[in-house]
């Protein structure tokens, strides 16, 4: 219950997690060898003549990858095949049978019941992917098409059997491709809309008594500690693990969040878990919301070892902790009006509107310097992503140079390095994310236009902006 030290409280709801996603993982690769042999038996000549299939890779995803999973919880299955030695096309179809059966084996209802429900839906290209897809034609998919929140989800991901691929599931595909080796302030942004998704959704709905879902619950914990995975992970590798309590510790260590403020958290996440398995255990249903009726809820509450009124100050006391620390991770931040007006022109192509506040002189040699960025053939090709990116940060740029007789010379020696980064839109986002990059960049180009041009020859060295130590 949720009576007790923290440490025994913490030990207790670790032990039950990885024991329900211990059975999971046995269950799973038990009807994954079942639904093996007997599609072998069937089908496997006709795919692969005399060799032996390759096995069907099951990655789990959500909480069952991070050995988190509920009572009741459904678990969730990305279904890959290898496809290095067999053309992945003429396959394909084998693997899709039996992973349609595996499925059926664990989603299907007899009169035993079910095993686990199964959702599927987090494959490439969701519900119109096919079921079982090559390693190759998932890596590609993740680098042409891979969407923001996928990263996010892959956090999570762990694969169930066959080790002997782990190097190419893991080194080669998905540790890269969620892991960026730089600190990634690409992603805050993305962040910030799922950010706003998730408040929209609490506000939308009545989620007061949600435990997962609703304002200071535990998938607000979740973002605060994936974010910061995504952001630092790449250049941390200590931050990439799976399991959230395993990872909380690492933060403070690594003082992204405070000791209090991790000792927090993990109260938080604790208690919340542990009163969502007492609830899912009432009547093995996957649910999140603490019931209405007053007997039941009584009865949730003895399954903690409190009181209902008890019970009630506990999840309110922990709760408001969490949504005093999500309010403040990847902000919005206030956008002055000078820089709004500045946007707008930018965005517009209205470069001859903007002002700020210079000579006349001045102002015509800065406009025509923006004018060449905006109307050259390298903002052309920019995608969406990388044009709002440069848009913030020559928003941002002019904004400091308010008022500044330097700033056209300033901004000749700045402009090559944004032509430069336009098509690496990371490093866009680098400036655009910290405001100490822009000030170290800024006083680079007041100091020395040597030091600009080899900025632009050599972007990679943005990186060392956010170091004070260069400047000096």
């Amino acid at each position: 219950g949720l009576v007790g030290s923290e440490m025994c409280i913490r030990d207790r709801i670790r032990s039950e997690l990885e024991e329900l996603s211990g059975l999971a993982d046995y269950l799973v690769l038990a009807a994954l060898g079942y639904a093996s042999d007997a599609t072998r038996d069937r089908f496997a000549a006709k795919y692969f003549g005399d060799s032996e299939p390759p096995p069907l890779l099951v990655l789990a995803m959500g909480k069952l990858g991070g050995h988190e999973l509920n009572f009741s919880s459904d678990i969730d299955l990305v279904l890959l095949f290898p496809d290095d030695a067999h053309d992945a096309a003429t396959v394909q179809p084998y693997y899709v049978r039996l992973a349609q059966y595996l499925i059926k084996l664990l989603n299907e209802p007899s009169s035993d019941g079910f095993v686990y429900r199964t959702d599927t839906r987090l494959r490439p290209f969701g519900g119109a992917g096919p079921l079982a897809i090559g390693l190759s034609a998932f890596e590609s998919y993740l680098v042409a098409n891979g969407r923001d929140w996928e990263r996010y989800a892959y956090v999570k991901a762990r694969l169930l059997n066959a080790p002997e691929y782990e190097d190419a599931v893991y080194r080669e595909i998905l540790t890269p491709y969620v892991y960026r080796g730089y600190l990634d302030f690409g992603v805050i942004d993305a962040l910030r809309q799922l950010k706003r998704s998730i408040r929209r959704e609490v506000l939308r709905r009545d989620m007061d008594q949600n435990l997962k879902l609703g304002s200071g619950g535990i998938r607000e914990i979740e973002f605060i500690v994936q974010s910061h995975q995504l952001i630092r992970g790449g250049t941390d590798a200590s931050l990439r693990g799976r399991s959230l309590l395993d990872t909380l510790p690492r933060l403070a260590s690594d003082r992204l969040l405070s000791d209090t403020d991790v000792a927090a958290l993990e109260a938080a996440y604790c208690c919340l878990r542990i009163a969502e398995n007492r609830l899912q255990a009432l009547a093995d249903q996957q649910t999140h919301s603490l019931p209405e009726d007053p007997q039941l809820l009584a009865r949730l509450a003895l399954a903690c070892n409190q009181s209902t009124q008890e019970l009630h100050d506990t999840l309110a006391r922990h709760r408001d902790n969490v949504e005093a620390l999500f309010s403040g991770v990847v902000t919005d931040d206030d956008v002055s009006d000078v820089q709004t007006s500045i946007l707008n022109a930018w965005n517009s192509g209205a470069v001859d509107e903007i002002d700020i506040g210079l000579p006349e002189s001045v102002s015509a040699a800065v406009i025509a310097v923006l004018r060449r960025l905006r109307d050259g053939s390298t903002y052309a090709r920019m995608d969406e992503l990388a044009r709002t990116r440069l848009a913030v940060v020559v928003s941002m740029t002019l904004e400091r140079l308010s008022g500044d007789e330097l700033a056209d010379v300033l901004l000749e020696r700045i402009l090559p390095v944004y032509e430069a980064i336009c098509r690496r839109s990371a490093y866009l986002a680098l400036i655009g994310e910290n405001e100490t990059a822009l000030e170290n960049l800024l006083l680079l180009a007041r100091r020395s236009a040597r030091l600009c041009a080899q900025l632009a020859e050599r972007p990679l060295l943005l990186d060392e902006l956010l170091d004070a130590r260069i400047i000096d």
